[in-house]
């Protein structure tokens, strides 16, 4: 048992000089700390706005939606014959029909101008199918042929895709993750050279410090604890910095993220960094700090 309480003591020594040096150099370690939490709440946010997209995107890679407006007038009888020729294209997944009175009600809700829409006798605006190709945005040439037999039906005087759009779309996110990809590298490397600057800095100052110890018959890894504490201390307290920032930050951008799912016709999901993903951001950052504090104190061994 003495050997368990000896370590224990040390460990516990070693702590507590630890947080008395944070506590002593206040201004230093809370800047720390804030460069710590903003470094970290960057990329875990973005990544976190990746993640709740990315259905969007495969819905993108899906197929292609196509929009085919019906000449007007357009009896309704013969509304059930356009779709029955529309669904015999066997790369069309399905087609919806949309009224010029629920395509009308639908612009007036999305812009806001209900009361002005209300006072326009006749409807201008058409009827048209919505439909969903199995063609993916990669195969554009099998969605102009889709595109062109549709145009052939009778009753439908203009189809349009939105294929460009999407591949745009498809390609920012993409590219969009590489860049947070890249972030997180030098994010974490800016992070580990912080503290590997500020270890470099304590060491220095205390060497005279240091060297009582080693004639006092300290040993390397006695002397080195201190540091290490100290590193995963204010990697900690970054961490939690880090993860309330990126849970304000997701809050703040719920509004337009979910506006953005619902012009796809799909429901993002918003909610703050949950426990179990605040303790993951804590342990990247320790990991992180601690590992810029080993790097300095292998290189400052002589010291000790």
């Amino acid at each position: 048992m003495k050997p368990l309480k000896r370590w224990l003591a040390n460990h516990t020594n070693a702590l507590c000089n630890a947080s008395n040096t944070i506590i002593k150099q206040q201004t230093n370690s809370v800047s720390i700390i804030i460069i710590i939490g903003i470094t970290l709440a960057l990329p875990f946010s973005l990544l976190q706005i990746t993640t709740k997209i990315k259905p969007i995107t495969s819905q993108l890679q899906s197929g292609a939606n196509i929009v085919a407006y019906l000449k007007t007038p357009t009896p309704k009888e013969s509304i059930p014959l356009v779709k029955q020729l529309i669904m015999q294209n066997k790369s069309i997944k399905y087609a919806h029909y949309i009224s010029p009175q629920q395509g009308l009600r639908s612009f007036a809700k999305d812009t806001g101008l209900q009361e002005v829409m209300q006072q326009l006798t006749p409807n201008p605006l058409p009827g048209l199918f919505q439909i969903k190709a199995r063609y993916t945005q990669n195969k554009s040439a099998g969605l102009q042929k889709v595109v062109k037999q549709l145009s052939s039906i009778q009753n439908i005087s203009l189809v349009q895709t939105n294929r460009l759009s999407n591949q745009r779309v498809y390609f920012l996110i993409h590219s969009a993750k590489r860049t947070i990809a890249a972030l997180a590298v030098i994010f974490a490397l800016s992070i580990i050279f912080i503290i590997s600057y500020s270890i470099k800095v304590s060491v220095h100052k205390n060497r005279q410090e240091i060297r009582l110890l080693q004639l006092l018959g300290a040993t390397p890894r006695f002397i080195k604890r201190p540091f290490i504490y100290r590193s995963i201390i204010l990697g900690i307290a970054g961490g939690l910095t880090a993860w309330v920032i990126s849970s304000t930050l997701m809050m703040w951008l719920a509004k337009p993220l979910i506006a953005l799912g619902h012009t796809y016709s799909f429901n993002i999901n918003i909610a703050r960094f949950s426990v179990v993903q605040g303790c993951f951001i804590c342990l990247i950052s320790c990991l992180l700090t601690a590992t810029g504090s080993l790097i300095t104190l292998r290189k400052h061994a002589r010291l000790m």
